[in-house]
């Protein structure tokens, strides 16, 4: 979606205005963290390649190079544009990058009520899904962080996006969305590596029913390598070694158990804890709502890789719920479809 485009959906949109003040208030109110790893595995690492932290306080995934380096990057090229210009106290640098966040959410949320009302020809479902992605009482306070979760979630369902809505347009603006469409999708397995499940039954989604021709594929390939070569830099960056980090990460936390050591839970905990944290009647309000538009959208992508996301973590044994955030999207999309 274009700047004019974005600025005439919201001017279109009454939900808009009170929503970006929601996200803005979230953003200054939300201090802290939701888990530790958005300080010790991406400020923390950030902090490190400013001189500002000592290499032996980091966590252990640093030294067993486990850990992507984009996020990092990103925090670290913001955090030190911020303070050449003055901005050093960190607790403004962290709401800096949740409004960074912030902005990078609306624009998404903005671009998936508009391809909502383009392909239901229903502004009460583009409505619904704005309503629940400003005002559902999780929704603004993930959109906010600055999380692994989110950015690659962020990356994900923009780069589903320019692809979906790449049909019937010009040559080059479809050359351009499937290449920024594939690099968009690459950046959010370099963001976060178990966005993995979601990518891979995308890809079964475009053989199968988009059908791309071998050119549409060479660029949409095109961006997914540019991608993979952005990853392995900033993990130079990072580590100052050349290697496979994904790989690394796999090996560590798969083959060798180290994420099990953390605890595992049964199969059914997502289920479970999912249907007590929504709260007392909005979990079968919205899980009905979910169930219903799962079913009547069937053969839309975002069911092709949510349900293989959603049993790709089951079968991991160490679980929890933070690993689901970035399903919201299309939890939203169903529930207001």
């Amino acid at each position: 979606m274009s700047t004019h485009h974005v600025a005439k959906f919201i001017v279109a949109n009454g939900l808009a205005i009170p929503g970006i003040i929601i996200l803005l208030i979230m953003a200054w109110r939300s201090d802290g963290f939701y888990h530790p790893d958005e300080h010790y595995q991406l400020l923390e690492y950030a902090n490190f390649k400013s001189g500002l932290t000592l290499k032996e306080g980091l966590a252990w995934e640093f030294h067993d190079q486990i850990r992507p380096g984009l996020q990092p990057f990103i925090a670290y090229a913001v955090m030190s544009g911020l303070r050449t210009l003055g901005l050093t106290n960190p607790f403004h640098l962290a709401f800096m990058l949740r409004l960074f966040s912030a902005l990078l959410s609306l624009i998404l949320i903005l671009q998936t009520a508009r391809y909502i009302q383009t392909q239901h020809a229903s502004r009460k479902a583009s409505q619904g899904f704005l309503v629940l992605s400003f005002f559902l009482w999780l929704a603004p306070f993930l959109h906010v962080r600055f999380s692994s979760e989110n950015w690659s979630a962020l990356s994900f369902f923009s780069g589903i996006l320019f692809v979906l809505n790449s049909t019937g347009d010009s040559v080059k603006k479809k050359i351009f969305k499937l290449l920024l469409g594939g690099l968009l999708v690459s950046l959010a397995f370099q963001l976060r590596y178990q966005m993995a499940f979601a990518i891979l039954s995308f890809l079964a989604w475009l053989l199968v029913f988009r059908k791309l021709n071998l050119q549409q594929w060479f660029y949409f390939i095109a961006g997914t390598l540019f991608g993979l070569v952005i990853g392995f830099a900033v993990d130079y960056w990072l580590y100052h070694s050349w290697q496979f980090t994904p790989y690394i990460y796999f090996h560590s936390n798969i083959t060798h158990g180290m994420a099990s050591t953390f605890g595992t839970a049964p199969w059914w905990y997502y289920f479970t804890e999912l249907f007590k944290t929504l709260g007392p009647g909005l979990n079968f309000l919205l899980l009905g709502l979910f169930l219903i538009g799962l079913w009547r959208s069937r053969r839309h992508p975002f069911t092709w890789m949510l349900i293989p996301f959603i049993i790709g973590h089951v079968l991991v044994g160490h679980k929890e719920l933070r690993f689901m955030f970035p399903m919201l999207i299309p939890f939203l999309y169903f529930v207001s479809t």
